[in-house]
């Protein structure tokens, strides 16, 4: 779980992932403002409606990049039956989605993610800006 200070009235959650020769799986993302704990930010952050409100991009390129999956016998979601799977090679691939905040208050994000550990490694969050 990590807290994040709104400076603006729209902000950006970013994943950010490279494995190679693996899999990432990232169920359950949740976004709440400490104000309001009873209203998820993030839609369908637990990807049982598709790539519905989630923007992916490879900029550069790589392989084995993010897909939304719901039935595979080495994909297992946290909750549901949908997951977003991630094994993007050689580069990083990027899944974000954008939301509404309310400058000066504190957001908590929390993600349930499982690996397989590979060559490289590598899972970046970010809130933007």
């Amino acid at each position: 779980m990590h807290t994040y200070t709104a400076i603006d009235t729209i902000a950006k959650l970013i994943f950010a992932f490279r494995n190679d020769a693996q899999w990432y799986l990232l169920d359950d993302v949740s976004m709440y403002d400490l104000r309001n704990v009873t209203v998820n930010l993030i839609q369908n952050g637990n990807f049982e409606q598709g790539n519905v409100s989630w923007k992916y991009s490879t900029p550069f390129h790589g392989v084995y990049g993010g897909e939304m999956q719901n039935y595979d016998p080495y994909v297992q979601a946290h909750s549901g039956t949908w997951v977003y799977s991630d094994g993007s090679m050689n580069v990083q691939d990027f899944l974000s989605q954008t939301f509404l905040t309310t400058p000066g208050h504190n957001y908590t994000v929390s993600y349930y993610i499982i690996y397989q550990i590979g060559i490289t490694s590598e899972v970046n969050v970010t809130m933007w800006p």
